[in-house]
């Protein structure tokens, strides 16, 4: 009895799959969605509302909500027997996480005192770090929840996520460094990428082989 406002795959076992939602739940299922169990009952307050939720290995889950303006990451390396809260900030809103190989982990969020943010880890989470990923916010602009795409090639993130002011904000160094892609669509409510080839979305379709250097309208149904 709840809204549910996102939800991950585990990359390394497709069977195991997560969601969050309002009043701080997180739900896991380990047979393709057969089942599912509520982890953070009585473990996550029920007044903070999760947006967005990235599992990894071993085991560990990592949503992130708000209660009011604050924000708060919660972290499991038990598959929810136990959370930790590993980050909170006083306003803004964490868009997406992203758990990645060689503990490499990522956040990106809507801007907070004119400057985005970004948060890295290199232990899967457990602790965040913003040193060295200074990006300014550019007028008002603002991000959408779970508007992310990123792939690995050669050891190094390729990593873009989407605004509301017809850009859409590329790193092709695991996060450090960030350029801007103009597109034509204002609201780039989702990304997906594999390989060079991308997609995104908003009130319009989008496509580009070229990890989003140009973006051409795709003219669907």
């Amino acid at each position: 009895n709840t809204s549910l406002n996102s939800i991950a795959v585990n990359n390394y076992s497709s069977n195991v799959i997560t969601a969050c939602g309002n009043g701080g739940v997180i739900l896991l299922t380990t047979d393709l969605g057969v089942t599912w169990n509520n982890i953070s009952s009585g473990k996550i307050p029920a007044n903070i509302d999760l947006y967005t939720v990235s599992i990894g290995i071993p085991n560990i889950i990592i949503a992130a909500g708000n209660s009011g303006n604050a924000t708060f990451v919660y972290r499991t390396d038990n598959n929810g027997l136990n959370w930790n809260l590993v980050f909170t900030q006083p306003e803004g809103k964490i868009n997406s996480i992203f758990l990645g190989l060689n503990n490499f982990s990522l956040m990106t969020g809507n801007p907070v005192g004119r400057r985005w943010s970004l948060w890295k880890s290199g232990n899967q989470g457990a602790v965040w770090d913003s040193a060295g990923m200074y990006l300014p916010q550019n007028n008002s602009e603002s991000g959408f929840i779970n508007s992310f795409g990123t792939f690995q090639q050669n050891n190094v993130y390729k990593t873009w996520f989407g605004t509301n002011n017809n850009r859409i904000y590329y790193s092709n160094s695991s996060g450090t460094n960030w350029s801007v892609q103009n597109i034509s669509e204002q609201n780039i409510y989702s990304i997906f990428s594999i390989g060079g080839y991308m997609l995104s979305g908003g009130n319009n379709l989008y496509s580009s082989i070229n990890y989003g250097s140009v973006w051409n309208e795709e003219l669907t149904p």
